[in-house]
């Protein structure tokens, strides 16, 4: 089932369940409703803790560690016959409408680069139109959407979330950047359309980018750049920034009122006590704690600030 699959996200800031379906409903209400949702994790961007059975179909000798390998290792006409029935079938209607009936409000959809540009590179291209079924799907259900950039090209990362496991974080290398900035403006152009307005709540800039090694200066400048793209599609569409592992509060006074009259930003903070041996040996009451003492964090943000993903577990290990 589809909740087996995800990870559960999503907290804001006030109180309300999702609105009843309407083809053409109001949409999110930052600000005023609490955001209460999940992530559809593992079926636009493979993870392999999510999807082990696709992995463990293939010898470790062969490699195959995410989805950039998996095209790299197969072929990418023999991947693309391993993603399209997962693509297909992870997640359907049903899937949408329980989450609507459980009392959630926003679904958040990781998607990849390669979905709209996959040139030189041995990712499989293809997920594009079920990003499309899956907005259809929660226009129906009366469910918002953020639309999230999960993987950029030289990954941004390193994790196998940005679709290429790796030690070289080449996202800031030669014309990456600059690859994903026309990603984005793909993606833009397309939801940040007033015919979207219902339904999607924001477009996520970039999952996860490991600010602790990169030039953080470059790193807001593409966010800003990407921010500006949005605007000259829609002036109200929100921008979802993720803030690469800093205090929320760090991005104060940035794209703000105060700065050059930047408005509709929200910051997506992601709260994981699982990959230290520290987090791990703490207790339930310690790990309540530990959130609680961070608190600050996030009040202090002058932001919509929303937790997009929160571990589940007390361990890192899964089932």
């Amino acid at each position: 089932m589809f909740f087996k699959h995800t990870v559960a996200v999503l907290s804001a800031v006030a109180t309300a369940l999702a609105a009843p379906h309407s083809k053409r409903a109001n949409g999110f209400n930052w600000g005023h409703e609490v955001m209460r949702g999940v992530n559809i994790g593992g079926w636009l961007v493979l993870e392999p803790w999510i999807t082990p059975s696709i992995f463990q179909a293939y010898p470790m000798s062969q490699g195959i560690v995410d989805e950039y390998t998996l095209g790299q290792s197969l072929g990418q006409d023999a991947a693309y016959n391993v993603l399209k029935p997962h693509w297909d079938s992870w997640v359907q209607l049903a899937d949408f409408q329980k989450i609507a009936n459980s009392g959630f409000n926003v679904v958040r959809i990781p998607i990849g680069y390669w979905a709209y540009d996959n040139a030189n590179s041995p990712y499989v291209s293809g997920a594009a139109p079920y990003m499309d079924q899956a907005i259809e799907w929660a226009r129906q259900t009366g469910l918002k959407v953020i639309v999230d950039l999960h993987g950029a090209p030289g990954s941004q990362n390193g994790f196998d979330n940005s679709g290429h496991r790796t030690d070289n974080i080449d996202f800031q290398q030669g014309d990456n950047v600059q690859l994903t900035l026309a990603v984005l403006q793909t993606i833009q152009n397309k939801y940040a359309d007033s015919s979207y307005d219902d339904v999607v709540a924001g477009i996520e800039l970039l999952n996860e980018p490991r600010s602790s090694v990169m030039n953080l200066d470059d790193l807001k400048q593409f966010e800003r750049n990407g921010f500006g793209q949005q605007r000259t599609v829609s002036k109200s569409r929100v921008v979802v920034i993720q803030d690469g592992f800093q205090p929320p509060s760090s991005y104060n006074g940035w794209l703000t009122p105060s700065d050059d009259n930047s408005q509709n930003v929200a910051l997506d903070h992601h709260e994981y006590q699982v990959f230290t041996d520290e987090l791990v040996a703490m207790q339930p009451w310690q790990h309540r704690q530990y959130v609680c003492n961070n608190v600050k964090q996030y009040s202090g943000a002058d932001k919509w600030t929303f937790v997009g993903e929160w571990s589940a577990a007390m361990t890192d290990c899964a089932a």
